[in-house]
């Protein structure tokens, strides 16, 4: 019942009760104890929760990164919806100290602590506000390494399409991106957890009026929007698909440029 009121509630509502909780998370932050005292503080970290959840998230990342991709010394590195940096430094562990890593979110409070906490001590690092379904932060094939974790899971067709593209705009030929999402069978679409759909049934999102909260695509229907834009799947590796009652993990898709 609670879960039904939630799911469709109007978004003005939705983002009245977020607005409440992140204000309680900012009352709530200096009274945190933290091990690591660099960490973002707790208001900012609403949607990742314990530093330690954070880390482990993070070498899980990482282990994905060094298996099915390759960072090169003095690469490049793409970080499409970075958040508060947590990948950067992990990246930087893989490019060394000839490369660069460029940081796109549209969460402002989560750049500006990035830009002041890690850009402003290593001139490796670059953090950009705006939107990354927009033009990316890169020249043309100048990216030697994508990494978009978390980001098709909130991006309608429209940006998603457009994400891709700027991914193979910014790529190197023959260089990888690594994306996450949520991919569906299309005779078993995940009714419960995304109970609501597009028309054609290829799309299903999770609250009725905020469908950026939580997105999923029929598999063979996000396939077609990657190769129409210039990529190939390499490497997938199910993690939601074909689809299930609980987001437990993320889909894990690697990208090259045709």
């Amino acid at each position: 019942m609670l879960w039904t009121l939630w799911s469709t509630a109007p978004a003005i509502v939705i983002r009245t009760l977020r607005a409440c909780r992140s204000a309680g998370l900012r009352i709530a932050s200096p009274f945190e104890t933290a091990a690591d005292l660099e960490a973002p503080p707790l208001w900012l970290r609403r949607h990742t929760g314990k530093i330690s959840n954070i880390e482990s998230a993070a070498a899980a990342t990482i282990r994905l990164v060094r298996e099915y991709t390759v960072v090169r010394p003095g690469d490049a590195v793409l970080d499409a919806g970075c958040g508060f940096g947590v990948m950067a430094r992990p990246l930087a562990e893989c490019f060394g100290t000839e490369g660069r890593y460029v940081g796109l979110d549209r969460d402002g409070a989560s750049i500006r602590w990035a830009q002041k906490n890690i850009a402003a001590s290593d001139p490796r690092f670059r953090f950009v506000l705006g939107s990354t379904s927009s033009r990316f932060p890169a020249g043309d094939e100048d990216i030697g390494f994508v990494l978009a974790k978390s980001l098709f899971t909130h991006l309608k067709e429209i940006d998603a399409r457009r994400a891709l593209g700027e991914i193979a705009r910014v790529l190197t030929r023959g260089r990888s991106a690594l994306i996450t999402a949520f991919l569906f069978e299309e005779d078993s679409p995940p009714e419960k957890v995304f109970p609501f759909a597009d028309a054609a049934r290829s799309i299903r999102w999770r609250l009725k009026f905020r469908p950026e909260a939580a997105i999923a695509y029929e598999r063979v229907h996000f396939s077609r929007m990657v190769t129409a834009n210039g990529l190939r799947i390499d490497t997938f590796r199910p993690g939601f698909w074909p689809g299930s009652d609980h987001l437990k993990a993320q889909d894990v898709l690697v990208l090259s440029k045709e």
